[in-house]
């Protein structure tokens, strides 16, 4: 690589700094998170959700910045486990409301008091 990040680890080739870049986007993730919660209630598990399937999608953008053998279709292995992760968790990435939110209370009626004479 050309950018002005790239690393020289001793072969001689420039590198990208993927593990600089996925602690800078783990930080985010984290604040994005965090953010989320302080605005919204969410249900058991979500933040897990979240955070997989985030990272996930993560690492299957940055190990194209590594050197790798593809295995299929142009990924590696890592990528396609990234991306049998991401279709276990579509369902929380297309109804991110119903999968993730703490569903509303449902609003209780009053009820009257009696008085016995």
């Amino acid at each position: 690589t050309t950018a002005f990040t790239a690393l020289d680890v001793g072969d001689g080739i420039p590198r990208h700094p993927a593990a600089l870049y996925e602690i800078a986007a783990l930080v985010g993730i984290w604040a994005l998170i965090a953010a989320l919660e302080a605005r919204v209630r969410l249900r058991d598990g979500a933040r897990f959700k979240l955070f997989l399937a985030a990272y996930l999608a993560l690492r299957l953008g940055v190990d194209h910045l590594k050197p790798g053998h593809a295995v299929v279709a142009g990924l590696t292995a890592i990528q396609l486990a990234c991306v049998a992760g991401l279709v276990y968790y579509w369902r929380v990435l297309l109804r991110p409301r119903r999968e993730l939110l703490e569903p509303e209370p449902w609003p209780t009626a009053s009820t009257p008091t009696t008085t016995s004479p």
